[in-house]
């Protein structure tokens, strides 16, 4: 599985599951927000690609300030005791 933390997110929710991850973090990149959240994915389908996600999010502050709202970072959010370079 490849994940891009910027662009595409390559991949289904099934294969993040794979490795212990339950959630997307979401970083807002435009100026003077820099917001963050997460969005589980417990509630989507194990084959549902994470582009699909990704594409769906936004930034409300953003938007309801009429600023670009997807000017995001999204990422897989690592379990505390894995990520990428860590052993389990």
């Amino acid at each position: 599985m490849e994940v891009s933390t910027k662009g595409k997110l390559a991949g289904t929710v099934a294969d993040l599951r794979t490795h212990g991850i339950g959630a997307l973090l979401v970083y807002c990149e435009s100026h003077d927000c820099g917001r963050k959240g997460s969005v589980s994915l417990d509630n989507y389908p194990d084959a549902k690609p994470l582009e699909e996600i990704r594409r769906a999010v936004y930034c409300a502050a953003c938007r309801e300030a009429g600023r670009n709202d997807r000017n995001l970072d999204v990422r897989p959010e690592w379990p505390t005791w894995a990520g990428p370079g860590r052993v389990k």
